[in-house]
């Protein structure tokens, strides 16, 4: 899922990606994951100001979604992990 059209563009040119990756041109923030039925396994690397908003996101379809694997930035990672009352919370 890439809402960049300039970003589809290139993963839709390069030869790697022919008949091995379905493009879906969205907003991962308003996509129905429940639409590819169960067992998803969603894999990102995630820019800091969607991080915090796409796993609540993604949390509304738990149901169908097996496992998430995401590169984030280490702010993003020390505010998850932070105790509540911390600097970091």
């Amino acid at each position: 899922i890439e809402i960049d059209t300039d970003l589809q563009a290139h993963l839709r040119s390069l030869a790697v990606a022919q008949n091995k990756l379905d493009l879906i041109p969205a907003d991962a923030l308003t996509v129905n994951y429940n639409q590819w039925g169960s067992s998803l396994r969603v894999v990102g690397n995630l820019p800091y100001n969607i991080s915090t908003p796409l796993l609540l996101h993604l949390l509304n379809y738990t149901q169908s979604i097996d496992d998430m694997h995401f590169m984030l930035q280490k702010e993003v990672v020390e505010r998850l992990a932070a105790k509540p009352g911390t600097k970091d919370y």
